[in-house]
């Protein structure tokens, strides 16, 4: 319980930053309707590092009183797990406590849970491909947030950085996840017409991931198609995102497996 209750508090905060429009001049924080933060930053970092911060251009704020604060939205799959997580929690309710626990936390959060979901199927779409994909309006933010997830392995070897908007091969892997728990809680409110659209789009999902991002002289998932519709060709870990989320099809799934043994 004493998880449970925590984990809920967790999501409590994390919906209520979740973005609005966005106000002139705070695109740099990487806002937009629906889409929830990637980290929030305040008086439990240090002052040092929020003004290194600051000089990488990160939407850094300095207060009244002289401290700073971030909030920065600047990551493609953190509204995707906020619907994975909020449907997961739901599970947990109704192992633990009952179904009508499930449900009235699924209805506690469902406006918040249907803004990620619209954002992720609406404003993360601009290439039109059916899969969420990423501009981003910060580059220096973008590479300093992203060295540690193979950042610089998607620089070609001309040294120059691939043409936006992104589309990444773990954030669709948590997007397909997430709009498989759509259905799911879909289903347990009694929106028959949205269950049947989310099962629909995840069907629709599973055939343009390998549409998309399978490299088929390497037998293996590229992890990153840029804006011009280019597989960055690498082999990188992130096709474990996809066996996690259970959203490779046969034979890619055992494919994926015998190339990373």
């Amino acid at each position: 319980h004493t998880f449970v209750e925590r984990a809920e508090i967790a999501f409590d905060l994390i919906a209520s930053f979740q973005g609005k429009d966005p106000l002139p001049g705070s695109l740099l924080n990487e806002e937009a309707q629906g889409k929830i933060m990637h980290e929030l930053r305040n008086g439990f970092t240090s002052p040092a590092y929020l003004l290194a911060l600051k000089d990488h251009n990160y939407p850094v704020k300095v207060k009244e009183d002289g401290s700073m604060e971030m909030i920065y939205f600047g990551a493609g799959d953190t509204t995707s797990r906020f619907i994975t997580s909020v449907a997961i929690l739901a599970r947990f309710k109704e192992g633990m406590i009952s179904p009508d626990a499930r449900n009235l936390y699924i209805e506690k959060m469902w406006t918040n849970v249907m803004a990620a979901y619209n954002h992720e199927t609406k404003l993360a779409d601009t290439s039109g491909y059916r899969l969420i994909d990423s501009i981003p309006q910060n580059i220096d933010a973008l590479l300093n947030h992203t060295e540690k997830d193979s950042n610089l392995s998607y620089i070609t070897e001309e040294g120059l950085i691939p043409r936006p908007p992104y589309l990444f091969l773990s954030n669709n892997c948590h997007f397909l996840e997430a709009i498989a728990e759509i259905a799911w809680m879909a289903e347990k409110r009694g929106d028959k017409a949205l269950a049947a659209e989310a099962r629909n789009r995840y069907a629709q999902g599973l055939e343009d991931l390998p549409r998309m991002f399978w490299m088929k002289d390497k037998q293996y998932f590229s992890p990153l198609v840029d804006g011009e519709g280019n597989q960055v060709k690498i082999i990188t870990d992130e096709a474990l995102d996809g066996l996690w989320c259970g959203v490779f099809k046969q034979p890619y799934a055992d494919r994926v497996v015998e190339r990373i043994l």
